[in-house]
């Protein structure tokens, strides 16, 4: 189908090419495929079929709704800092990695702000406050369980920590604070700069043990074991200690319970299955940034890894400052981000970022943040947005006459963005002066 792009809050030039109705209402999402048409104007139209009404309070069938990719800083100055404040007045001091709170934070944004030695929180509408002080350690990732627990990783001081919904300090739930890859209960158990968590679906508690090349497993009552890996720096695959990895970082599971592990000096990512066979998903195992197919693609340093409801991750490929994408089938693309580090806001790759770190998905999967590590902020990309036309003014148009029409548009936050639309009506068309592509609309009014 043919499709144009609006840009939202414009104004365009409707020229009429057939007899038909558009009625486009405020308020709606245009994520629907052939709804039932529904024209107000129906008695007018059959009394002046030769006009053609856009009309701002009926609707549209339209489907295939997809925005382009745009990248804006959520919060953060830029500066390292420790500031309280609403979007860009707050400061962070390296932050490392992010989860959606739950229970007195829920529907808050938390961001480990590692340097600062504190967890933060963000509102919905950016406000940044202080959520949890962790003393002498520097937070690096944090994640939630079934019963609204939240764990912390310690990474300078090889602990993690545990909060429970009803206490205001975290307690030590594993880690000795000594560094070491001993296995145990709690406190005897020892890890080397630990980075990453995750939690699967029975409350086990993953973590990625950084320094010492291990996947380690922590069970609900703090039994520490050996997940994956020998101890060796490598890239080997096989099941259980018999594969190696090279400084794991990221960690998320996809919806069959597979572990997907970003291995940062190894420069791929590798696969657990839920019974410890370890596969290379994508990457060659030489930095680069080639995109393509497994092997065929190439990351620098990847670091943060996200997964959406339809198994696609996304990848803070930290070190060629991009944030990459990789389907259920391996394919690897480049989602946002130039290449070179910077902070430009814009759309897809002329954005840039400073050593993207974690990847957290938000609102629908239709949006990522980023914790830019370099950069000391949080990022905002939205991509493949429902548009909600905010507003369209009222016209009538006769056949072959052109009508100036003011659109207006907003994401789900409520943040403005452009947009396409098409339908998979086969017949009759508006052309929107200025581009090169048709909007195709059914005929309503005979």
């Amino acid at each position: 189908m043919k499709k144009i792009v609006i840009i939202l809050s414009s104004i365009i030039v409707i020229a009429a090419q057939q007899k038909q109705n558009v009625d486009i209402r405020p308020g709606v999402l245009y994520d629907r495929v052939n709804d039932t048409y529904a024209n107000p104007n129906a008695a007018i139209s059959a009394g002046n079929s030769s006009y053609n009404t856009i009309s701002s309070h009926a609707t549209v069938t339209t489907s295939d709704v997809n925005g382009p990719i745009t990248v804006t800083t959520f919060a953060g100055s830029g500066t390292i800092g420790s500031a309280n404040g609403t979007g860009t007045e707050a400061s962070f001091n390296r932050p490392s990695n992010l989860t959606w709170g739950k229970g007195s934070q829920s529907g808050n944004l938390l961001v480990a702000d590692i340097w600062n030695y504190k967890i933060r929180s963000i509102t919905s509408s950016g406000v940044v406050s202080d959520a949890i002080l962790l003393g002498s350690d520097a937070p690096t990732d944090m994640a939630y369980d079934s019963n609204g627990n939240l764990f912390i990783v310690g990474y300078n001081e090889h602990k993690i920590y545990k909060l429970k919904p009803t206490d205001s300090d975290p307690t030590i739930f594993a880690g000795s604070g000594t560094y070491g890859s001993a296995d145990g209960t709690g406190t005897e158990a020892t890890f080397y700069y630990p980075w990453a968590i995750e939690i699967d679906s029975n409350d086990n508690l993953f973590v990625s043990d950084h320094a010492n090349h291990l996947i380690r497993k922590i069970t609900p009552g703090g039994v520490v074991t050996t997940f994956a890996g020998s101890g060796s720096a490598g890239s080997a695959d096989g099941t259980g200690t018999a594969a190696t990895f090279n400084t794991p970082t990221g960690l998320s599971f996809d919806s069959s319970g597979n572990l997907f592990v970003a291995d940062w000096l190894g420069h791929n990512i590798r696969k657990i299955t839920p019974s410890g066979v370890v596969t290379t998903f994508a990457g060659s195992g030489t930095a680069g940034s080639a995109d393509g197919t497994g092997t065929a693609a190439s990351f620098y340093r990847p670091l943060g890894i996200a997964i959406d409801n339809g198994n696609n991750l996304y990848i803070g490929d930290s070190y060629n400052n991009k944030i990459r994408k990789i389907t259920s089938a391996g394919v690897v693309t480049t989602l946002a981000g130039s290449g070179t580090a910077g902070s430009a806001d814009g759309t897809g790759t002329e954005a840039s970022f400073k050593t993207p770190y974690g990847i957290e998905m938000g609102e629908n999967n239709s949006t990522i943040y980023v914790a830019d590590f370099g950069n000391h902020s949080i990022r905002k990309i939205v991509f493949n947005a429902t548009p909600v036309i905010a507003s369209i003014s009222d016209v009538t148009i006769k056949e072959d006459e052109t009508a100036t029409v003011t659109l207006s548009a907003t994401d789900e936050d409520g943040d403005a963005i452009a947009f396409s639309v098409k339908n998979n009506v086969a017949s009759n068309y508006l052309n929107f002066d200025g581009v090169d592509d048709w909007v195709q609309t059914k005929n309503a009014s005979g």
